[in-house]
């Protein structure tokens, strides 16, 4: 009964949404004439490139050939993973510590207390120190990391230290939602930046599917085999992040030593370019 509230809800946001959110700032309905050529502007400056209705396909091929995609697709397919074993699992974890059905519940709650002030920290924390985006998602995955060694090590006898470990996978919550913001303002060009969002949702799709397979039933209460593949992934999307870092920076680097535009890049920010095309483009690390 809960699940099918929660979808209904779900479903007639998104119908408000798909009726009251623009797709470009130029077809806002809430905004005045000249407030939209300033929104356009905003968009401008930040060199991603204007909405354009037109299917690009070098774009598709310079994202096919684009080293981040890949990088992107295993971090989306490895938090998928940890999502979906996480929110399927947290309370058979629980219960697997010694406690009944009704501390189940109970002990559920600050799990989701952990996520939601981590969420808003972090992202408060990007909104006004800028650079640390690639920073806060590595940070954001390490204590999942420790829970998950700490319930594959503690005894069972240590209930509240298990408990504690297992709220520690909350905190990932905001990996996720950075792993959406590194790909939105890493991806210039409007059809580019439409796979690079189709690869991290199929795969984060993907992952959400095989992730309640690693709970072997016969391994209860501890799920050692599901616990070990997990703190791999952990430490696979810490790889990944620190990749896609990497790449980033350099490529900034090489840009700054040879910039090629004259001006600030905002003219090429109406253009339909692609961050490789647009040399005035600059990765949010």
């Amino acid at each position: 009964m809960t699940s099918q509230v929660i979808g209904s809800i779900s479903f007639g946001l998104g119908i408000v949404a798909l009726i009251i959110l623009p797709s470009s700032p130029s077809q806002c309905i809430f905004l005045k004439p000249d407030e939209k050529i300033v929104a356009v502007w905003r968009v401008a400056d930040n060199k991603m490139g204007v909405k354009s209705e037109k299917v690009q396909i070098h774009q598709i091929k310079e994202a096919a050939w684009d080293l981040k995609m890949y990088f992107v697709a295993m971090l989306s397919l490895m938090i998928g993973i940890l999502n979906g074993s996480v929110v399927n699992f947290f309370s058979a974890l629980l219960a697997g510590f010694g406690y009944d059905s009704q501390k189940v519940l109970m002990y559920q709650l600050p799990g989701g207390a952990f996520a939601l002030i981590c969420t808003i920290f972090g992202g408060l924390l990007n909104s006004y120190i800028p650079g640390i985006l690639c920073l806060t998602s590595i940070l954001a995955l390490l204590p999942g990391l420790a829970g998950m060694i700490g319930i594959a090590t503690i005894s069972l006898d240590h209930q509240l230290a298990l408990t504690a470990c297992a709220w520690l996978q909350n905190i990932f919550v905001l990996a996720i939602i950075l792993n959406w913001s590194i790909v939105a303002s890493n991806f210039a060009g409007n059809t580019k930046r439409a796979a690079a969002n189709g690869v991290l949702f199929v795969f984060f799709g993907i992952g959400n599917i095989v992730g309640p397979f690693l709970f072997l039933p016969e391994e209860k209460p501890r799920y050692l085999t599901a616990i070990k593949v997990l703190a791999g992934m952990y430490a696979g999307c810490i790889l990944m992040v620190g990749c896609l870092y990497v790449t980033m920076a350099t490529e900034n680097r090489r840009r700054d030593r040879n910039p090629m535009l004259e001006g600030d890049g905002t003219e090429e920010g109406f253009a339909d370019m692609t961050d490789k095309e647009n040399k005035a483009f600059r990765y949010k690390l």
